[in-house]
């Protein structure tokens, strides 16, 4: 901490910095269950005062409260937990209804795309970890393995109800319907490394046969894992030996009419999957090894031709309405003519495709990213990209551009800003950034936005109107918090890997002063009234208050227990600092005085802002998905509100008095409106929320962000 400004050694209470946090959230539904959890508004429990701290009043649900799903842009009434999609990759496409199912592998969901939208209409909730897909349009049935359970789920596709789930007795890794009768084919292996295949009821589930077809043998996984011969029935299996690369491979070839082995083909290099091109009536074999694709004619068993590719393929998709292979390789989908074995055209994507699906009723191509957590759409005939879809959102922080009314939202999942209108309160935007946004805050004189990119080290410049990044200005190791302060312009920045906060010149893109700290600093905000600095050091319980004019240290005033969040009253210039870890708000003077006061609010307190328009401080409580309201008239607590899952943040519309909670692990925003902040009431009966449609379940367990200087 800072003492007469020079600096004196702490005795931190973790050493361990803070990385970067992508939200592992473990939704499951219960096994066999076919029916989606709905959520109405609900009661906030009350909260307990502690020695020494003013009691908070009953908190209750907000009359008119309301939760923007974030990646669907869905306004729904009430206090309503949604499920964000994390890591999407493997696609099915459902042709009876004309929806993508888009297997998000980490967060335990299947999202549900409209073909006819581009929309994500609903989230199917399988448990840990979802890992490949198939879809059966006889029964118009869709399959899913779990990676962690040696497990299969049936789900009727007309309902996204989950109908049974059965054990295999081994780890599924691909999976094919036969399209005669509907009985589901799963080939994967065991943790001796034995590969298995089993055949399953398509009606009941029940597990017909089971077969093992090869010790030390590792069956390739995914979508193109098992391909199915239309024209004499059998199953095909590329496998590599010992689950490791060699210099050949084996094709298993699987009896569909009984569970036998018919053959095993070696193949003189390593297969990383397999497409049945029923135009050729052959198989494309991918080579883990070489930029080509293998013609295998399962008539002859043999090679009868080689594609070129650019790169060495990682997926494939046959489009039936063109007569095209669409084959994924690192940064682009090239397009082959099974008719003349050439390449016909190769379009850039942002990355290696982890998942394609083909819409044979429209012709459009879906390429799901797990690093941008979406889906973009291509015409499957010019190649142009049609849009893309959000599968899911880590909102983390919250800027309210005052000059265009819209509210920016700091997405880590998908490395972008989140655009809001203030106004209509829906989602009108995106600013692709590419890094890690950590911190956000608007600049009212040049009317930009700067943001922390955490892994960069750096802050990128956002010009608001061409919602695009204009420049970057330097930082510390890891940034982390951000502070605009008013009165000079200035830009402060704390950098808890680094031990300082940089303070930033946007106009001149330089640093003005370093300021070191032998704690990490993490939470600031700057006090236009007396011209201050708040910084908060999460390790030691002391927050250090400087003069912004000067850059010198006032004082170091005591906190509680992990200063995490600083909300500053601006008519009065005083601090609220909320504790992560005494689950609770210091109130400190314009100046950084102590005045002993503190007020209890949720557990794991995180974000907080201060609303000018009712005059209160609205502190977010990770841990217990609550927003606490602090009066800052009384300086009490006055109330709080249920909101969605893991709130991080909290952001107010200074116009109107909206207040927006960003809800990290449920990936949405709860809205209150002006009439429901300041005193919040137990709603009567017809006030209550009803219950909502939507097959969303609530997540059952959830790792919260990691605080900086944590371990």
């Amino acid at each position: 901490m800072w003492k007469d400004g020079s600096l004196v050694r702490g005795s931190p209470s973790r050493i361990a910095l803070v990385v970067l946090v992508v939200a592992v959230v473990a939704l499951s539904l219960p096994r066999g269950s076919g029916t989606p959890v709905t959520n109405s508004a609900a009661a906030a429990p009350a909260l307990a005062s502690g020695a020494g701290e003013a009691a908070l009043g009953p908190a209750s649900s907000a009359l008119h409260e309301s939760t923007l799903v974030l990646f669907n842009d869905t306004d729904v009434p009430g206090d309503f937990y949604s499920q964000s999609s994390d890591l999407p990759s493997l696609e099915a496409y459902d042709n009876e209804s004309d929806r993508v199912f888009v297997e998000g592998f980490y967060s335990g969901v299947i999202d549900v795309v409209s073909g006819h939208t581009n929309e994500v209409v609903a989230t199917i909730s399988t448990g840990e970890y979802p890992n490949t897909l198939a879809y059966d349009q006889k029964d118009n049935a869709l399959f899913y393995g779990l990676q962690a359970y040696d497990e299969v789920g049936f789900v009727n596709a007309s309902s996204d109800l989950i109908e049974r789930v059965v054990s295999i007795g081994f780890e599924p890794l691909a999976m094919a319907a036969d399209p005669n009768n509907g009985d589901l084919y799963v080939t994967g292996w065991n943790a001796t490394g034995t590969a298995f295949v089993a055949v399953l009821s398509g009606t009941n589930g029940t597990v017909r046969s089971t077969l093992s077809f090869g010790a030390d043998r590792f069956p390739i996984a995914g979508p193109n894992g098992l391909a199915f011969d239309s024209v004499n029935g059998d199953f095909y299996v590329p496998s590599i030996p010992s689950g490791v690369g060699g210099s050949y491979g084996n094709l298993t070839v699987l009896s569909g009419a009984r569970l036998a082995v018919v053959r095993t083909i070696v193949l003189p290099f390593e297969p990383n999957g397999i497409l049945y091109v029923p135009s050729l009536k052959e198989f494309y074999l991918g080579n883990s090894s070489a930029a080509d694709l293998t013609v295998f004619n399962p008539s002859s068993r043999t090679a009868t031709g080689t594609v070129t590719l650019p790169d060495i393929a990682t997926m494939m998709t046959y489009a039936s309405n063109h007569n095209r292979v669409f084959v994924g390789i690192e940064g682009n989908v090239s397009v082959v003519s099974p008719s003349s074995g050439k390449i016909l055209a190769t379009f850039p994507v942002t990355r290696e495709p982890d998942g394609l699906a083909f819409n044979n009723r429209n012709g459009d191509l879906y390429i799901s990213d797990y690093v941008g957590n979406n889906v973009s759409v291509v015409n499957g005939q010019s190649y142009r990209v049609l849009g893309s879809i959000l599968l899911g959102a880590a909102p983390y922080n919250m800027a309210y551009d005052a000059a265009n009314g819209n509210l920016y939202v700091a997405d880590l999942l998908s490395s972008q800003l989140i655009v809001l209108n203030a106004t209509s309160n829906r989602v009108t935007g995106y600013v692709p950034l590419g890094t890690t946004p950590y911190g956000i805050v608007y600049d009212p004189q040049t009317k930009e936005l700067y943001v922390d990119d955490y892994y960069a080290g750096n802050v990128s410049v956002v010009n608001p109107t061409t919602a695009s990044v204009v420049g970057y200005l330097p930082a510390g190791v890891e940034p982390w918090g951000i502070a605009y302060d008013a009165s000079n312009h200035d830009v402060w920045v704390t950098n808890p890997a680094s031990n300082n906060v940089t303070i930033l010149d946007p106009s001149a893109g330089t640093v003005v002063r370093s300021l070191s700290f032998s704690t990490p600093p993490g939470a600031i905000a700057y006090d236009a009234k007396g011209h201050t600095m708040f910084v908060g050091e999460y390790n030691t319980g002391n927050v250090s208050v400087f003069n912004a004019t000067t850059d010198r240290l006032i004082r170091n005033a005591t906190s509680g227990g992990e200063p995490y969040t600083i909300a500053i009253d601006t008519a009065t210039g005083d601090a609220y600092v909320g504790n992560y870890l005494s689950d609770n708000v210091t109130i400190l003077g314009d100046r950084g005085q102590e005045t002993g006061s503190n007020v209890t609010a949720g557990v794991g307190v995180f974000g907080s802002a201060y609303d000018p328009v009712d005059k209160d401080v609205y502190v977010a409580s990770f841990d217990s998905d609550l927003v606490t309201t602090i009066s800052g008239t009384s300086e009490s607590g006055v109330g709080g509100f249920s909101v969605g899952s893991g709130p991080v943040a909290v952001a107010v519309d200074p116009v109107t008095g909206t207040v927006y909670v960003a809800n990290y692990d449920s990936g949405s925003l709860t809205l209150l409106t002006p009439s429901a902040v300041g005193r919040p009431a137990t709603p009567a009966a017809s006030d209550a929320n009803p219950s909502e449609t939507l097959p969303v379940a609530p997540p059952t367990m959830a790792t919260r962000p990691t605080a900086p200087g944590s371990a």
